[in-house]
Formats: C-alpha cells, structure tokens, sequence
C-alpha cells in the first residue's frame, strides 16, 4: 500500500526535508568557523545554533507526522477495500448461484478484483459463466489499455490480473509485452500468456497462437525455470506448443532444455526422437534434462536405449546421475551398469543407482545385497546396505498396493 500510493509524496517530503538541514549544517559550520576565528559574535553563533535545533525539531515531527497520518489512511483504505471486495464476492456468488441480475453498469475496481478472485477458485459451468462476465464487461481490453501506463509497478499488476482474467482479447498485447526490456514485463507476460493459451478451445486459432508464444520465448531470453513454468501453465496446449518449438532446428539450449524438462514433467508421449536426440547433445544440461526426462516418462524409446548407456560413463557428473535414476527402464540388462554405478566417485551417483535397482523388485533386491557383501568398493558396499535399510520391505510395498 504504501509503495503504491505514498511514495511519490513522501519523496518530495524527505526531499525537501533533507535539503532545509543540509542548508541549516552549512550555516552551522560556517558559524562555527567565524566563530573559531573570532570574526563572529557569541550571541550570534548561539541563535545560529538555536535555529538548527528548531528547524531539525520541525523537520522531524512533519516527517514523523506523515508517516503516522498515511499509515492510518492506508489502514482506513484497506478497511474499505476489503469490504467492498466481500460486498463485490458475495454479489457475483449469488449472480453465479442464484440467478440475480447482474450489474449494467461500468465495474469498479473491487468488483474486477472480485470477479478475478471468483475465476480463479471456480471452474466448470460457473467458470464458464465468469468468462462470458469478463468478455461482456470487456474486462480484457480494459487490462490491455493499461499496460500503456509509465510505472512499471502498474503494469505489472495488470499482467498478474491478465494472468487471472485470461481473456482472449489480450493475447496480441500480451506479445508485444514479451519484447519488453524490462525482465519482469517479460516473465509475467509470458505466464499470462500460457493461462490465456490454456483457455482456449484446440484448433487452428490455439495452434496459431501457441506458434507465436513459441516464437516470443526464442527472444524472450528467459531464464530455463521460467519458460518450463510456462510451458506446465499451458495444459493441454503444452504438446502442440512443444511439438512446434521443438521442430525449430537453431532452437537455442535453453528453450530446448526447458522443453525436455516439461516433457518429463507433464509425462508427455509422442516426443520419443526428441528424447532419443537429446542422449547425443553436445550440451551436457540437455542430455541430463533428456534422461531424467525419460524416467519420468516411464518409457524407454527403443533409439533412446543407446544415450542411456552412455550416459553412465559421462564425464559431467549430473550427467551420470540422470542416467542411473533412469538406468531401470533397461530392465535386467540394466543391472551391470548400475553396479558400476554404486562405486562412482559420486554420492550421489551411487545414491540414484541404488534406488533405481529398486524399482527392478527382486532382481534388483539380490543385487543390492550381492553388492553389500562383495562390491570391490566400499563405498559401493556401504550405499547398498544404506538403500535396503532406508527401502520399505517387500510385503509391505505389496500390502501398500
């Protein structure tokens, strides 16, 4: 509250402020110096000193005064917000619910926000029914106008209303917001973008837009978290959106690694080259981001079969950590492998090794305790005994089943 609405005023007030005592200090001192001279009368100096004291006084109650008198209307103003907020909640529920007629007139603020709060918590028909709301009330064309506003502050609160609203009509703002130079304009435009996406029925139209979005993030230089987030908010736009960028050949490591990531993710199917592709990259975050991809995919693409191999041997150790948590989806013929995987030099190698060998069941079981006994290392032999002492016992995994 008070950086929105206080801070230009309390600017100009310690402004002024600060620059009445830097002027008070500076008469002080030269008072002072006249007065170390002798050139300067002791009644003098004394009123000089008397008038800082006063000035500072009056200076430290208005400042002191402001403070108090704005923090009691940012209170009186929240009290307020909050009550027409519940006036605007209770309104639209028995617009929603009950079937009352709803209101001709241009909506306030507290009833935007309220019906923003309603789109977020309902779905189903009621959701449907605060859609056609926003688009009567053409709520998306009144966020988009002002995005056009000059304090960033505003306009990041309108792409996170943007983000609740999704109403369609804003997508092509929403675009021109991705090119913003501003990272934040960019990050928030990006997550308003994919819920709008979301919202939107399959066809040509989401297809189109899901291919811009697909475009705006190539030059959007996001950070790989980011644009992984983006891609989860699409739903089920998410695979025609992937498919899209993917297909892209100078694709740059970052949207390519936060592609795989969502694709492991979401368990997407259908991506079998891409992840097969990703084991030989030359970029050792795509090839972690491919296996672990694939582990969570829970299916091992017959071209992919090679890349996982390899990645046990890989110099880069998150590398080799990926593998061995997928290592299992290679069966029994995996079993070798993660032997050698629990004498890596990492704990955390040999951690993932060890819990892939359990989700083998048996065979894996025996290898562990082959491994406590008789690995050459011991380390190895130490993280095999560690893994079945921290495994549930068989029967119960199978009672848990």
């Amino acid at each position: 509250m008070w950086r929105r609405y206080g801070d230009g005023v309390f600017a100009v007030l310690a402004l002024t402020v600060f620059t009445c005592e830097a002027v008070v200090l500076g008469v002080l001192t030269a008072s002072a110096v006249l007065r170390a001279t002798g050139t300067s009368r002791p009644e003098t100096a004394a009123a000089v000193v008397m008038m800082t004291l006063i000035i500072t006084f009056i200076s430290l109650t208005v400042v002191t005064a402001y403070v108090l008198a704005y923090h009691k209307m940012s209170e009186r103003r929240e009290q307020l917000h909050a009550e027409r907020m519940q006036h605007w909640t209770t309104r639209w529920t028995k617009i929603l619910l009950a079937g009352e007629s709803q209101p001709n007139a241009y909506l306030p603020d507290e009833a935007l926000d309220a019906l923003l709060s309603l789109r977020d918590v309902l779905s189903g028909t009621e959701g449907v029914r605060i859609a056609t709301l926003l688009r009567q009330y053409h709520v998306g064309s009144r966020l988009s106008h002002r995005l056009h506003s000059p304090k960033q502050l505003k306009r990041l609160e309108v792409l996170e209303a943007l983000a609740r609203a999704r109403t369609p009509e804003a997508i092509p703002d929403l675009l021109v917001q991705l090119e913003d130079p501003e990272p934040r304009i960019r990050l928030l435009a990006a997550r308003a973008l994919a819920r709008t996406i979301a919202t939107l029925p399959p066809g040509s139209t989401r297809d189109a837009v899901a291919a811009s979005l697909a475009g705006a993030l190539e030059r959007a230089a996001l950070p790989v978290g980011v644009v992984e987030q983006v891609f989860l908010l699409l739903e089920d736009a998410a695979p025609r959106t992937l498919r899209i960028l993917l297909d892209h050949d100078d694709l740059s490591p970052t949207l390519r690694r936060a592609a795989l990531e969502a694709i492991g993710r979401l368990g997407l199917p259908g991506f079998d080259r891409d992840l097969a592709a990703a084991g030989g990259d030359l970029e050792p975050n795509i090839r972690a981001a491919g296996l672990r991809a694939l582990g969570e995919v829970g299916h091992l693409p017959a071209q992919a079969a090679a890349g996982l191999r390899a990645g046990f041997a890989d110099a880069v150790e998150f590398v080799r950590i990926q593998a061995s948590r997928s290592g299992w989806l290679l069966g029994e013929a995996a079993i070798p492998l993660l032997w050698s995987a629990l004498g890596d030099r990492s704990w955390w190698v040999r951690r993932a090794a060890g819990e892939a060998l359990l989700r083998l069941d048996e065979p894996g079981r025996e290898t562990l305790e082959r491994a406590g006994r008789e690995h050459h290392d011991r380390y190895a032999r130490e993280m095999a005994a560690q893994t079945l002492r921290d495994a549930p016992a068989p029967e119960q995994v199978g009672g848990a089943a």
